[in-house]
């Protein structure tokens, strides 16, 4: 029988501009939401990053730039733990069909 999940303590959401002034508010917005979860300085740092990548593809592969497309950006904290979700109007691609990472020619000095 799966465990219960745990309540969530607080949901935030929120919808930014697809462009580089959308990525830099909706980064500030995720970090001030979670401070209160009292991450250590390291924990900030991995998820800074891990946002900072997120919000990069979707501004980069989702909008393409495009303040007039919307990043929607959603912060779940409970008592397990912080989750971020980051969506964006790109098309999105198929896991099963991409090429596993890293695949190198057949010469073996390229990446392909």
């Amino acid at each position: 029988m799966p465990e219960p999940q745990a309540a969530i303590a607080e949901r935030r959401e929120r919808d930014f501009p697809g462009d580089s002034n959308g990525m830099e508010a909706a980064r500030e917005w995720i970090i001030q939401a979670i401070q209160p979860r009292g991450l250590s300085e390291s924990e900030e740092i991995d998820v800074f990053v891990a946002v900072q990548e997120a919000l990069a593809n979707a501004i980069t592969h989702g909008s393409g730039g495009d303040a007039a497309k919307s990043i929607h950006c959603s912060v779940e904290i409970d008592a397990a733990g912080v989750s971020i979700t980051i969506t964006d109007p790109g098309t999105g691609f198929d896991p099963e069909a991409a090429v596993a990472w890293p695949a190198v020619s057949p010469d073996g000095r390229t990446f392909t």
